[in-house]
């Protein structure tokens, strides 16, 4: 496995009380299993996080981040910046996006909501209860995601600021 270590990020991602590692990347990311006797098992295709890319212009991860602020094994922050910008948007973005960053990065697929919505569901496996996960959206993509972190039993709030044009998803997690 090459790693070129774009990120990393610390946490028990299978709550054993032991620090996994997630490593994004030039290419592939990983989530490394920490076993607790100084060794660690590769578990990015268990866990469905792998990019199955084979062109690293398009698998390229800048970074990660996950917080057990009080290390009872939950996650009580997951912070995302997944791509949410629909296929067909990508074109349009200003050049500095669009001719610098990796296609993987920007596209979010038909609605731009691919990726989000994976995560979304995924995120009560691993947040603890008033765990909070953030992820950056359009305005205009807000309340089909909102309607995805009800869905997956979070509860959702949205805050735009019109200044800056940005739009944060938050999911809570109110119940066990």
């Amino acid at each position: 496995m090459a790693l070129y270590g774009m990120g990393i990020a610390i946490g028990d991602y299978d709550e054993d009380s032991d620090l996994d590692y997630y490593v994004t990347n030039i290419g592939a990311n990983a989530l490394l299993n920490n076993s607790g006797n100084g060794t660690f098992t590769d578990l990015t295709a268990v866990a469905r996080v792998e990019n199955t890319s084979t062109d690293t212009a398009y698998a390229t991860s800048w970074g990660a981040a996950f917080l057990d602020y009080d290390n009872d094994t939950w996650l009580d922050l997951l912070v995302a910046n997944a791509p949410y910008v629909p296929s067909q948007a990508v074109g349009t973005l200003p050049p500095e996006a669009r001719l610098h960053e990796p296609l993987a990065a920007l596209d979010g697929g038909a609605e731009g909501l691919d990726v989000l919505r994976r995560l979304i569901a995924g995120a009560p496996r691993w947040l603890a209860v008033g765990g909070r996960l953030l992820v950056e959206a359009r305005e205009a993509q807000a309340p089909a995601l909102a309607a995805s972190v009800a869905a997956a039993g979070l509860t959702p709030r949205v805050t735009t600021d019109l200044e800056l044009g940005a739009t944060v998803v938050t999911g809570i997690r109110s119940s066990a």
